[in-house]
């Protein structure tokens, strides 16, 4: 039964949650347009926004038309959009709900009729779901308005509940359809969906199938000492996982990218184990039931008994097998036969897809909630096809059965749109033709009462292009109260309820950036929309606190192409189009492909096991919820990685999101120098829209270059259909310096420290970055503002000796509350040195004994002595010239330490191969003899490796 994954996405229409029309009042307006061709569409769109957005056609759709458009809510950006596609003649199929079929999947050659082969439609198909881990359905205000019951979604913590909630929520669904005029040509299901599909056909009685609903019950379904476990392989390269394993048995042929497996918890284990260890994703499922294997066959007693008894009639259009592959058969004896072996047999999904293709299927509804529209589109990848979810989770069902109507009419079908909830209040009529206006749809509007959208024999001219300036500059102050989202994009964690938000290092992401650009672009050029950005280049970090001052300067370099700078920070160029015409010029190699058409591999790709939630909770990724959008991961090689990502509500969320799928390849497959941060991006071309918050899309990273410093890749945003929505070229990264401790510092900098401590407690912090960039993703572990400073007014070779001399004090300090026991402490809130009354912080009368001679400070020792006496530094063993920075300093301690007498500390930072010897009195136990503890300062090798 269990399907065993979480869909890519829930197929709801792009363009985020909705509760009405385009306005935000009242149900959603339909625009549906229907032409001879693409050109004819063209014609239609051009008239102005205002006609179109006034019209509505959800009460009387148009009839006929071999090429049609359907825009859900219609918005001056939808048209934009609509006009572009149009243009280009290849389909799109929901994108910002937008649809239009240039060959209707379900019209036969110029719209003729049905398709499908001999004798029989077959075009449209219902696939019920089965069983799925994620369940929310949104069907109340489906049943409220066709007058149904309401599903009870309670008790779904037992497979049985589980089950009958599916089944109940499918039966709305398909009832719903069938009220809006929505008919299947062919049904099947996946597990126990395939009872619905009985269902839904007249083969089984509601009445009569209630008989089976005792058999949900938990003792009867769930099937002791055996579980499920998902795979991510073909169900024909499971055989090696499975070897030896004589009891695991393949349950669920899913999709190319996975199968189910069922049998004993210690050899499904084994199973898994096996698969992780060859990449391969594996995850135990919750469900016990042995459904769909041979472990049920020893349950099946009650089963038969209710089967036995079951009044079957003949099916009101072909109801397929997921177990044979095929229509069941006429004979009643057959049938029930089927059905049992259907709960002893694997579910063939895959095959049953690709079969039902065979047979002319060309368009598939999801009725339910589940993974059904992602096996469908992984499986005829290279097939024509389309999908379409009857209820997403993104918004009520009513919306969502008015984007099937529109997705449906679009591929030539006839849903009653009319049965929908229709706008309140009448809409203005379009103004009336003028003479030389003929109908471009005489035979869709004749006899219908209602205004036709008509089209000049002579096309307008476009509206002239409003007057624009040469250049346009900006200056603003950024902050963070201006700029809230990047509270989610600061670098460092520091520790709770820690007030200097500097410290966090507040940076306004790459994509965020451009965002500001572009608005700078279209400040110069209004009404106009961007089609392109190209020479993205970022020159320095933009960080928001303290509040900078920023300059935006928008160069007019063409009519349609804006040359942007933020000054000191970044540039980038800015190609636009007028809002209400199509393309100008022929479409990219993108906007040619063919939605759906593929679902794009990478060559020796294994299906990752790593969970988004890992990375963001684990610190991998520093990312906060507003800049949360990687949704899962799919599969990644040494080419590439893919996977979906839900766009984020904050400025520049989903292209950050983009960026951080590249940035897990690099961990997975850049042992050194693996950070990445953006630095430049060749071209970025929008193909329709910005997805909306709560939108997903599938991405696609191709990794074309790997060089020492860089790393550069090419990258395809999908919609769910396959569709591309924007298309990338050159995003090229940045590699910063670091090696497994300072990872481990990034991941718990409250746990783990640089410096290594030796003998006594000795404390050593060595240079490990390869240049300064990279050294600045380590310091605000260390350093406050008052230290940064410090440290920006001195030279940079004294900086460096700064920061490793406190570095390795502060270190030491952690390591000796490590070993009293202390739990968190972050570096950063250890305090040293002299308060601002010139007294030590300590409380004694201790001064610093810090020199500044000359060198290169490559490495600092210090040590940490917890007697009142202090320890002291002396530069006996080097010679004074070597020595960049030492001293001793009293520690002051976190309050939560306040328990402990506050320790003093003697640091020391040399240059390579010099020595300086640091000695502590009294680093043994309480009551313990003094003694001298020398260490030798010397520079070890670099720690990292660079790689060209």
């Amino acid at each position: 039964m269990p399907d065993g994954t979480t869909p890519p996405g829930d197929g709801a229409a792009p363009g985020g949650p909705t509760a009405g029309d385009a306005d935000g009042t009242g149900p959603e307006r339909l625009l549906l347009l229907a032409g001879s061709d693409p050109a004819d569409l063209g014609r239609m769109l051009a008239r102005p926004d205002e006609e179109l957005l006034a019209h509505d056609d959800a009460a009387d759709p148009p009839l006929g038309g071999a090429c049609r458009l359907a825009i859900v809510a219609p918005t001056p950006r939808r048209l934009a959009l609509a006009r572009q596609v149009v243009a280009t003649g290849v389909g799109w199929r929901g994108a910002d709900d937008v649809w239009f079929s240039p060959s209707p999947l379900l019209l036969g050659p110029a719209g003729a009729g049905p398709a499908g082969g001999p004798g029989g439609r077959g075009g449209l198909a219902f696939l019920f779901c089965g069983l799925e881990h994620s369940f929310t359905p949104r069907v109340d205000d489906v049943a409220h308005h066709f007058g149904l019951p309401s599903p009870e979604l309670g008790g779904t913590d037992a497979l049985g509940g589980f089950g009958l909630a599916g089944l109940a929520v499918n039966w709305l669904l398909d009832e719903a359809l069938r009220r809006l005029g929505v008919v299947p040509d062919v049904v099947a299901g996946h597990s126990i969906g395939e009872w619905n599909a009985m269902l839904s056909t007249g083969m089984v009685r509601a009445e009569a199938f209630g008989g089976l609903l005792p058999l949900f019950r938990p003792d009867v379904v769930e099937v002791p000492g055996v579980v499920f476990a998902a795979l991510g392989a073909a169900a024909a390269d499971v055989g090696p996982l499975l070897a030896g394993l004589g009891d695991v048995v393949v349950s669920h042929d899913n999709s190319p990218g996975q199968s189910v497996v069922c049998g004993p918890r210690e050899q499904v284990e084994t199973a898994v184990r096996r698969a992780r260890a060859v990449g391969r994703p594996a995850t135990e499922l919750s469900f016990r039931s042995g459904f769909h294997s041979p472990h049920l066959a020893p349950h099946l007693a009650p089963f038969r008994g209710a089967v036995d008894g079951l009044p079957l009639h003949p099916p009101s259009v072909p109801v397929w097998s997921a177990t044979t592959v095929a229509p069941y058969p006429a004979d009643a004896d057959a049938v029930r036969g089927l059905v049992l072996r259907h709960l002893v047999e694997p579910v063939r999904f895959r095959p049953l897809v690709e079969a039902l293709h065979d047979a002319g299927a060309r368009v598939f509804v999801q009725v339910g909630v589940g993974s059904v529209a992602r096996f469908v589109t992984e499986t005829l990848a290279e097939r024509d096809h389309a999908v379409v979810v009857s209820n997403a989770t993104v918004r009520p069902g009513l919306d969502q059965l008015r984007r099937v109507c529109a997705a449906l009419w679009a591929e030539g079908a006839a849903p009653r749109t009319d049965l929908l909830p229709q706008p309140a209040s009448p809409l203005t009529a379009p103004p009336a033709p003028g003479p030389r206006s003929t109908p471009s749809r005489p035979e869709a509007e004749a006899g219908t009462g209602r205004p036709a959208i008509t089209v000049s024999s002579v096309d307008p001219p476009p509206p002239a292009p409003a007057p624009a300036r040469a250049e346009h500059v900006t200056r603003r102050t950024l902050s963070a109260r201006e700029l809230p989202e990047v509270l989610d994009h600061c670098f460092y964690r520091q520790p709770p309820g820690w007030p200097d938000l500097s410290d966090r290092f507040p940076v306004v992401p790459m994509t965020a950036v451009l965002e500001l650009m572009l608005d700078q672009a279209r400040e110069l050029v209004p009404g106009q929309v961007v089609r392109a950005v190209t020479d993205v280049r970022m020159y320095r970090w933009l960080v928001v606190e303290p509040p900078v001052e920023v300059t935006l300067t928008g160069r007019l370099l063409g009519p349609t192409e804006v040359r942007v700078e933020l000054r000191g920070h970044a540039r980038c160029t800015v190609h636009l189009e007028p809002a209400p015409a199509g393309l100008a010029d022929e479409p990219g190699p993108a906007a040619r492909a063919r939605p759906g058409a593929a679902v794009e591999r990478l060559p020796d790709e294994e299906l990752v096991t790593v969970r988004p939630a890992d990375l963001y909770g684990g610190g991998w990724l520093f990312h906060g919820p507003g800049y949360q959008g990687l949704a899962a991961l799919w599969a990644i090689s040494p080419r590439g990685a893919r996977g979906e990502l839900v766009c984020p509500p904050a400025r520049g969320g989903l292209l950050d999101s983009v960026g951080q799928l590249f940035g897990y390849w690099a961990m997975e497959y850049l042992p050194d120098d693996g950070l990445l941060l953006p630095l430049a991006v060749g071209r970025i071309a929008f193909h329709g829209p910005a997805p909306a918050p709560g939108e997903r899309v599938s991405c696609l990273v191709r990794v074309v270059d790997v060089a020492r410093r860089t790393v550069t890749a090419d990258i395809t945003v999908r919609d769910p259909d396959g569709t591309p929505r924007i298309t990338i070229e050159g995003w090229a990264d940045r590699r910063f310096g670091g090696d497994a401790d300072l990872l481990a510092l990034m991941l718990q900098p409250e746990r783990k420290a640089l410096g290594a401590p030796g003998p006594r407690g000795v404390v050593t912090v060595h240079d490990r970055w390869t240049d300064p960039a990279s050294r600045e993703l380590a310091v605000r572990h260390y350093l406050d503002a008052a230290d940064r400073a410090a440290m920006a007014a001195r030279t940079p070779r004294d900086g460096q000796a700064f920061l490793l001399a406190r570095m390795a004090a502060k270190d030491a300090v952690r390591h000796w509350l490590w070993r009293n026991g202390a739990g968190d402490v972050w570096g950063i809130e250890i305090a040293l040195g002299l308060n601002a009354g010139g007294t030590n912080a300590g409380g004694t009368d201790t001064d610093w004994t810090t020199t500044g001679w000359t060198g290169t400070g490559d490495a600092a020792r210090a040590a940490v002595d917890a007697e009142p006496r202090g320890p002291e530094v002396r530069e006996s063993e080097v010679r004074e010239s070597e020595v960049r920075e030492s001293g001793t300093a009293v520690v002051r301690l976190p309050e939560r330490f306040a328990h402990l007498a506050a320790p003093t500390v003697a640091y020391a930072a040399t240059p390579a191969l010099a020595a300086a010897t640091i000695v502590a009195a009294g680093l043994g136990q309480a009551g313990h003899d003094r003694r001298m503890l020398a260490g030798l300062v010397r520079a070890a090798p670099r720690a990292l490796s660079t790689s060209g």
